[in-house]
C-alpha cells in the first residue's frame, strides 16, 4: 500500500478523539475533520471535508476510525485492535458490494495513521472514508420504525 505522502503535519488526538481541523492523509486525498458525527463501542465517526475535491457535491465525507481504550492492559489492546481491524475489513468488503446504491455510504478511500497506545508504542490504524449520505440517524430511526413496548425499545427487525 503506497501512500501519497501528505504535506500536512501528522494528526493529533486528545484522549483518542481527533479535533476539528485535524488533517488525515488518505491514499487518494487529505481529509479535514469538521466535527464528530457519532461513536460506538468500537469506532468513532467524523464529518470531514475532502480537501482536494474540486466538486463541492463530493467534498463532504464521513471518516470511520477504530476506538481503542489505552487504559486496558497491552495484550487486551492488541486483541481489541485486531478484532476491530477485522470488522473494518469485513465492512469494507460489504460496502464494495453496495457500490451502485445511492443510499449506501460507499467507501471512497482509506488511510493508515500511527496511533499511540502508550508505552511509547505506535501502531498503524486503518481508517475508512465514505461518501456522506444525508438522512436520519439509524440510532434514532430504528426504534421509531421497529421499536416495541411502551418505550419503543429497538430489539431487532421482525421477520417480514
Amino acid at each position: 500500500m503506497a501512500s501519497r505522502g501528505s504535506s500536512y503535519p501528522p494528526p493529533t488526538a486528545v484522549d483518542g478523539i481527533f479535533q476539528p481541523g485535524s488533517i488525515l492523509p488518505g491514499r487518494n486525498s487529505d481529509y479535514k475533520i469538521t466535527g464528530q458525527l457519532g461513536d460506538g463501542r468500537s469506532a468513532i465517526t467524523y464529518n470531514a471535508e475532502d480537501i482536494a475535491s474540486g466538486d463541492a457535491s463530493q467534498r463532504e465525507v464521513v471518516i470511520k476510525m477504530p476506538l481503542f481504550d489505552p487504559g486496558q492492559p497491552f495484550e487486551q489492546i492488541i486483541r481489541d485492535a485486531t478484532d476491530i481491524q477485522r470488522k473494518f475489513l469485513c465492512e469494507w468488503l460489504t460496502m464494495q458490494q453496495l457500490k451502485k446504491l445511492k443510499c449506501a455510504a460507499q467507501v471512497r478511500d482509506y488511510g493508515l495513521i500511527p496511533f499511540n497506545l502508550g508505552w511509547n508504542v505506535d501502531v498503524p490504524v486503518l481508517f475508512m472514508v465514505q461518501r456522506f449520505v444525508s438522512g436520519f440517524s439509524l440510532h434514532k430511526e430504528m426504534p421509531t420504525r421497529f421499536g416495541s413496548g411502551d418505550d419503543r425499545k429497538f430489539t431487532g427487525i421482525p421477520n417480514g
